[in-house]
């Protein structure tokens, strides 16, 4: 399963806070022509929901789990962008 940091869950949450303030949104992961494509969403039957804490940050269906699987996404500060390893 994707793994979070604290760093890139701390923005995520923030994040949501300021763009959808929406009970129950959180950030839908996939791939898109060899590029990650992250959106704002609400979890669906069927997704991998990734939590920190208590909360939903990350959803994917079952394709993008399995590409994510054994990943873990960060945040790049200098870059200010997200980072996969």
């Amino acid at each position: 399963m994707l793994q979070l940091t604290d760093k890139v869950a701390v923005r995520l949450k923030s994040a949501l806070s300021e763009l959808h303030p929406d009970e129950g949104a959180c950030f839908r992961l996939g791939l898109a022509e060899n590029e990650v494509k992250i959106t704002v969403d609400q979890e669906r039957p069927g997704d991998t929901a990734v939590k920190y804490g208590d909360e939903v940050l990350v959803v994917m269906d079952a394709v993008s789990a399995g590409r994510f699987d054994g990943h873990t996404m960060d945040f790049d500060e200098a870059a200010k962008q997200l980072v996969f390893t």
